[in-house]
Order: structure tokens, then C-alpha cells, then sequence
């Protein structure tokens, strides 16, 4: 097979695996973006050229951990159309099932919303900065 006819990654029939990483990747991110504005303000104090080597190199480790967190939830949102989300939560045994997978969706789709403005935010915020 050549490279161009790679396969696609394929969701598992059972998204509850998928969407808990999603969503506990989400979280890493969102704690990752208040380590590096707290990081980033105490870095503008500090004086003493020992001190803020000390900080870049916490600053470059987790940005790098972040942005290997951001590729992965890129990769698995990617995964995740409409159609097939919906296909599982109607998947469902009964009524209370569905309505479960449907908050749980919801919840996901809110943390990664509020991921995206906060984002977009420390972007802006670092490119007004300069």
C-alpha cells in the first residue's frame, strides 16, 4: 500500500473510551494554559539569569506536553463526525441511556468550546504582547 492509500483511523463502535480521553485531554490542556500564565508572570519578575533559565526550561516542557496534547485531541476530534456521534448516543439500551450519552457529549462539546476561546485568547493575549 502506498503512502497515499494509508487507511483511515477508524472510531471504535464504542465512543466512551475515545470521548473520556478527549475530555481528560481537554483538562490537561486547559491546567497546562494556567501553569503558563502563572508561569509567565512570575518569569517577568525575576531578575537573576539562573532563576529564569530555570523557568524557561518549565515554560518549553509544558508547552512541549501541551502541544503533544493538542495534536492528540486534534487527531481524535477529527475522528468524531456528527453522524457517528449521533449513531451512538441513539445507540443507547433505553431512554436514560441515551439522554446519559447525550450530556456527556454535551459536556465534552462545552470543554472543548471553552478550550478553543481560551486558546484563542492566550494567542492573542502573546501576540498582543510583542
Amino acid at each position: 500500500m502506498s503512502p497515499a492509500q494509508k487507511p483511515q483511523e477508524q472510531p471504535p463502535k464504542d465512543l466512551r473510551s475515545l470521548l473520556s480521553d478527549l475530555d481528560d485531554r481537554a483538562d490537561r490542556i486547559l491546567a497546562s494554559l494556567f501553569v503558563l500564565w502563572d508561569l509567565d508572570t512570575r518569569y517577568s519578575e525575576i531578575e537573576k539569569s539562573v532563576e529564569r533559565q530555570d523557568y524557561i526550561d518549565v515554560l518549553r516542557s509544558t508547552t512541549e506536553k501541551m502541544g503533544a496534547d493538542l495534536g492528540v485531541v486534534e487527531r481524535k476530534a477529527g475522528m468524531l463526525g456528527y453522524d457517528r456521534l449521533f449513531e451512538w448516543i441513539d445507540g443507547g439500551i433505553n431512554d436514560e441511556e441515551k439522554q446519559k450519552r447525550q450530556r456527556f457529549v454535551m459536556r465534552i462539546t462545552e470543554k472543548i468550546k471553552d478550550l478553543e476561546n481560551q486558546m484563542a485568547e492566550a494567542k492573542n493575549g502573546y501576540s498582543g504582547d510583542k
